[in-house]
């Protein structure tokens, strides 16, 4: 599986290929995957299923229409 994006690809198509390739490399793991980008609300989710605090300069994009 190669990590790197090509040249003129979209990071969406980037991302879909990746994630393509890892359903077809791993399987038996892929059902374990997000379909989509973390964001804010898995933070949340993290936080309160662990108890422990993501640093703010490692949380995930905040959403503008919030």
């Amino acid at each position: 599986m190669v990590s790197e994006q090509r040249k003129g690809e979209t990071l969406e198509a980037y991302r879909a290929r990746l994630n393509r390739e890892f359903d077809d490399k791993f399987p038996e793991l892929a059902r374990f995957s997000f379909p989509w980008p973390w964001d804010e609300q898995d933070d949340l989710w993290f936080e309160a299923v662990t108890g422990e605090t993501i640093p703010s300069d490692q949380r995930a994009p905040r959403n503008a229409g919030l």
